[in-house]
Formats: C-alpha cells, sequence, structure tokens
C-alpha cells in the first residue's frame, strides 16, 4: 500500500470534469471502513465517465487493501464490466444464490447462500446496471424460476450477512427502463433504500456526457432525450 496516493491519481484521464472529482472524492470516503453509510449510488448516463470512475475506484481500492466484489444483473453486463475494469465480476444471481432444479417439474429454485461464520473484514459490493435489479416479488403461475423475495432484498440481505459493515455502490442510468412490471429503478432512489431498509447513504448523478468527440448522432439524440425526460 502506497501513503499519500489519493483516488483521482488512478484516474485514466487527467482532467476530470468537476463531476467527476466530486463523485471520486465521494466514493473514496464512502469505502473507508470508517464510514458508516450503507450505500453509494452513483447515476449517469453512457458517456459520462462511470466505468472511469469504477476503474479508478477498483485502483484506489487495491491500493488501500480494501476488500471488494463486482457484479451485474446479467451476463453480459458483468463480462462488459469484467472487460472495462480488468477485474473479475460475475452475475448477482451467481454470487448470492444457490441455484438447485427439480428434475421433476423443471423448477429451478433460488435459495440465498448462507454463511457460517462473519467474515474478519466488511467488503464493498459494486454493483452495475443496477436499473435492472427488481425490487418487487412476481409469481407466476407459469414460470420455471422461483425465489422467495426479490433480488434487491436479497441482494441487501446477503451483504449484510456478508458482514454488518459490507456496503454497497450502485452504478445505473436511472432514465433506462425499470424492472418488468416496476414504475421505477429503485436500487438507484435513496430514498427508497432509505426508507425499506433503514439505510443511510447518498448519491451523486454525472450529467456532462465527455464521449461525444466523434459527433455520434446516436449519442447526441441519447442527450436530448435524457435532458427532455429530466425535463
Amino acid at each position: 500500500m502506497q501513503n499519500g496516493i489519493t483516488i483521482l491519481d488512478f484516474l485514466q484521464f487527467e482532467t476530470p470534469t468537476q463531476e467527476q472529482k466530486i463523485s471520486l472524492l465521494a466514493m473514496a470516503d464512502f469505502v473507508k471502513q470508517e464510514n458508516e453509510d450503507d450505500f453509494f449510488i452513483l447515476c449517469g448516463a453512457a458517456g459520462t465517465g462511470k466505468t472511469s470512475i469504477t476503474t479508478a475506484l477498483i485502483g484506489y481500492m487495491n491500493n488501500r487493501e480494501i476488500g471488494y466484489a463486482i457484479a451485474a444483473p446479467t451476463g453480459r453486463a458483468a463480462r462488459i464490466l469484467s472487460r472495462k475494469s480488468n477485474v473479475l465480476s460475475s452475475t448477482i444471481h451467481s454470487m448470492i444464490y444457490n441455484v438447485n432444479s427439480d428434475p421433476k417439474t423443471g423448477e429451478v429454485h433460488f435459495t440465498l447462500k448462507q454463511r457460517d461464520n462473519e467474515e474478519e473484514m466488511p467488503s464493498v459490493f459494486i454493483i452495475d446496471e443496477a436499473s435492472m435489479i427488481n425490487a418487487e416479488t412476481y409469481k407466476q403461475e407459469d414460470s420455471l424460476f422461483l425465489s422467495e423475495n426479490s433480488l434487491l432484498d436479497d441482494l441487501i440481505k446477503f451483504v449484510k450477512q456478508h458482514h454488518p459493515k459490507s456496503k454497497i455502490i450502485f452504478l445505473g442510468d436511472r432514465n433506462q427502463l425499470p424492472p418488468v412490471n416496476e414504475q421505477n429503478s429503485y436500487a438507484l432512489m435513496p430514498e427508497y433504500l432509505q426508507n425499506k431498509f433503514k439505510w443511510k447513504g447518498s448519491s451523486k448523478i454525472l450529467t456532462e456526457v465527455k464521449r461525444q468527440e466523434d459527433g455520434s448522432k446516436i449519442m447526441k439524440n441519447a442527450v436530448n432525450t435524457r435532458i427532455a425526460i429530466e425535463n
């Protein structure tokens, strides 16, 4: 571990925007063991720097010897995050569930993994594409995939079961479609986490898109759409 190094030293570019700098310093404070917050939310559309900030955070935590795990709701999202951050990640389901199938009915049951002993040290769980995490439980008669709770409920239970001081960083875009049958992406809403789980935390939003140098019409249209939604 090298002393005197800040999280800004792990950025892959020299001049972060003011939003990026504020978010980086807030995340560096959040992952400190003495920080008692449970969650940190970083929201931003494509091109605002979420991945660059996450990569810098990983380098900082490696330097500070802070334990962490990285996961995403889907295999594709996990692979993309692994490639961009150069760190192995997994799906949330494979991280928190044991999977058992009934050979007679074909039903697949998800049961939360249990830990016999608490970990000695807390960890930081980084969850990408958090807008896709369902917060409500839907039991469809024709579904072969069965779980007693919502993915968000089980994820939070798993994290605190790991260690009472373990915490989560949720990354995502509030303007993406929410989970099926839900009106909002609740994992990206600090008020929801505070009210339902009695957690403490904060959030930051990145709005300045920097990845437009190629003149992409798709990116410009996406920015215009985001602004229209927010207005």
